[in-house]
């Protein structure tokens, strides 16, 4: 009996929302973007600063750097452009 009201008073979207305009998606990208720059500083405390895989902090450290500031402009673009 659901299904057949459901079925008969189906209103279908005209177009479909984008992508990023559900609060779940924000949430896990901040999520995302957040956790860049901690596993950085994770790693920069764990890795001893004579190892030879400290380079892979400052890899990291770019990484990071990089991702935020694309996610950041991409947010501008999106909203103010």
């Amino acid at each position: 009996m659901i299904f057949a009201y459901n079925a008969r008073f189906e209103r279908r979207p005209i177009r479909l929302a984008p992508w990023p305009d559900a609060w779940q998606t924000h949430l896990q990208v901040t999520s995302a973007l957040a956790a860049s720059p901690l596993f950085m500083l994770v790693c920069a405390l764990l890795i001893p600063t004579s190892s030879s895989l400290f380079q892979v902090v400052y890899a990291l450290g770019f990484l990071s750097l990089l991702l935020v500031s694309v996610a950041y402009i991409w947010v501008l673009v999106r909203f103010y452009g």
